[in-house]
């Protein structure tokens, strides 16, 4: 018998139980009773209250020590909890994918192989893309969670918006987003940011709905680039008097297709202008394209936005974000390294604007531009199919789109103001097929006198002091599915969402608790 096993019946053994015995109270639980390793001990002869630490073992064949009373109360094999490590449960074996990219150096000694994948221990971890994080054991195998940086979670490693579209982020408003700035936020944030464009127009966006290619409402043009139609007239402009035709968003009969769209025709050259957002996933099908073009006759030139790859033999680079004019001087020179222009005078016209280095159509681009911005969409527009709701469209803080520019079915977040006069942001489409009105009125957003302070007191008081941040019983309604953090009169601080609170959950942890606590509770 080992010491182990005689403590557990050792001097403090006796026949006489006081309460009832485990063996009567929680049969199921006395029969994972060791058989060996508890001396003369027996589920009959300890109370299912008793404090004294044992040994087990379970229907999976694992041995462990636990006392008697957490058993009776559910406490199962730590073991296949993965609450303690042993026979095969541990993180190498259980998760190896998140075993890889356990940290080789700053876990100061502790290895995966020591680790259980449910531990709540905080450790280093070092990823395939090279970063380094801290996380917690049970959020990897739990959640699946990976690099915070690639997931554009935490900022580091050039993942910020200013490093990744600067572009962006000279849009990024001076006054109306407090101090944050776009150095310290990651591109892809689900942040909502206000954005002032070259125009002086003003909007809010999601960081990510930017990054991914969302731009101003009020400058924005119907399916097409504003460089693209820039950098035409610019083209036109320089070889009007030498090439014909000259066609932009030209669509070209092919078999196979219905049609072929291409950004622009200059005589027997086709110019495809790519940047990088919209085709970093589309060489296979830029690369159909140009093949289709080819057979038809035509040469084929791409202004490839950095970082796109080359694909063709006339291909040119382009800076990202690039502006008409380097877009136009590019395609020009690629025409004289090419001898695409046989005329003296178009091959002396383009290397004069390429050298002169500015625009000299802005005259006609902006005729062009304008010609395409968002226009009224008639009978099809929400003015005219849902006037009761148009009526409710904020006068001053959508800028100049109007209900008459915006379809019943729009996806475009836009301002609106209620009889009460609350204004809110809300979808079109979401207006009006799910009739949602005013969340003020309706207690959905939180005011004075709808938010958890105003309405239950009590719960405010719990309200944990420090965990919620800058979060207020005064911000959220007592009906937000919000989790936030608490803090009981016992002490104990939890988590929980704050409706669950107001349905009168309790905290997990106090005596009499209304909630049932599982074994990887206890």
């Amino acid at each position: 018998m080992t010491s182990a096993d005689r403590s557990a019946s050792g001097p403090h053994e006796t026949r006489q139980v006081r309460g009832a015995s485990l063996g009567v109270i929680a049969p199921e639980v006395a029969r994972q009773w060791h058989p060996s390793r508890n001396g003369d001990l027996t589920a009959d002869s300890v109370a299912a209250g008793s404090s004294r630490k044992v040994w087990w073992l379970g229907p999976c064949g694992h041995e462990w020590q636990a006392v008697v009373h957490t058993r009776r109360n559910g406490c199962g094999c730590p073991y296949c909890g993965n609450r303690k490590v042993g026979y095969g449960n541990d993180l190498v074996t259980q998760f190896p994918e998140v075993a890889r990219d356990w940290h080789p150096t700053r876990n100061t000694g502790l290895q995966p192989e020591q680790t259980a994948p449910k531990s709540n221990r905080k450790v280093w971890w070092l990823g395939l893309c090279g970063h380094e994080w801290q996380a917690v054991v049970a959020n990897r195998t739990a959640r699946r969670s990976g690099c915070p940086y690639c997931a554009n979670q935490k900022v580091g490693y050039g993942n910020d918006l200013a490093t990744r579209h600067p572009e962006l982020a000279a849009q990024w408003h001076p006054t109306r987003n407090a101090d944050l700035m776009p150095h310290q936020i990651p591109y892809g944030a689900r942040i909502n940011a206000w954005w002032r464009c070259a125009s002086g127009h003003e909007w809010r966006a999601m960081v990510f709905k930017r990054s991914a290619g969302s731009s101003c409402d009020r400058c924005k043009l119907i399916g097409v680039s504003e460089v693209e139609v820039r950098a035409f007239a610019e083209l036109r402009h320089v070889l009007g008097g030498h090439v014909k035709p000259l066609r932009r968003d030209a669509r070209l009969p092919m078999p196979r297709w219905q049609h072929l769209r291409v950004d622009m025709i200059l005589g027997d050259v086709a110019v495809e202008y790519d940047g990088s957002h919209w085709h970093k996933d589309k060489a296979a099908r830029d690369r159909d394209k140009t093949d289709h073009l080819q057979r038809a006759g035509y040469k084929v030139i791409r202004v490839r936005e950095h970082p796109l790859a080359l694909i063709g033999p006339y291909d040119t680079r382009a800076p990202r974000a690039a502006r008409p004019f380097q877009v136009a001087a590019a395609v020009l020179q690629k025409m004289i390294d090419e001898d695409f222009l046989p005329a003296a005078t178009a091959r002396d016209a383009a290397a004069t604007y390429i050298a002169g280095g500015r625009l000299v159509a802005r005259d006609e681009a902006d005729r062009a531009v304008n010609a395409l911005r968002v226009r009224e969409h008639g009978s099809r527009s929400l003015a005219a199919l849902f006037p009761q709701i148009a009526e409710q469209w904020h006068p001053h803080l959508n800028g100049e789109l109007s209900p008459k520019q915006v379809t019943a079915r729009s996806g475009k977040e836009v301002w609106w103001l209620c009889a009460a006069g609350h204004a809110w942001r809300a979808r079109v489409d979401q207006r009006v097929g799910k009739g949602t009105g005013c969340g003020f009125c309706s207690g959905r957003y939180v005011t004075g006198s709808t938010s958890l302070a105003a309405l239950r007191p009590d719960l405010a008081a719990q309200w944990h002091p420090t965990l919620n941040g800058a979060l207020l019983p005064e911000h959220v309604t007592p009906h937000t599915r919000r989790a936030v953090w608490w803090l009981c009169p016992m002490g104990h601080a939890a988590e929980d969402a704050v409706s669950n609170r107001t349905k009168g959950m309790v905290c997990e942890h106090c005596p009499n608790s209304r909630r049932r606590r599982g074994p990887s509770g206890m």
